[in-house]
């Protein structure tokens, strides 16, 4: 007869399956009730998880989008300025073409 083992985990080598058999022996000893409980949060956490991912997404492109009119608004505002100072200069004959 094989003596008892206090510990069922302690036998176990690896790290990572020694993390699993504590897992399986922790949701061995919950109640249905709240393991219904820990899946329905496990599953808001993870939809949260991919909206907020979603979200830095759509900001992330949002910010762009943002930029390129920022410079789009810039580009146009110095052409102006090349514009009326080209034709300042023309008029005192400062510039010559």
């Amino acid at each position: 007869k094989a003596p008892r083992i206090k510990n069922p985990i302690d036998p176990i080598a690896i790290k990572e399956a020694r993390d699993l058999a504590t897992l399986f022996l922790k949701l061995d000893l919950i109640s249905p009730r709240e393991l219904k409980g820990q899946l329905t949060h496990y599953q808001n956490n993870i939809r949260t998880e991919r909206i907020t991912a979603r979200e830095k997404v759509n900001e992330r492109n949002g910010n762009l989008i943002y930029i390129l009119a920022i410079i789009s608004a810039v580009v146009v505002l110095l052409n102006f300025l090349v514009v009326v100072l080209t034709d300042v200069f023309t008029s005192y004959n400062l510039l010559s073409f």
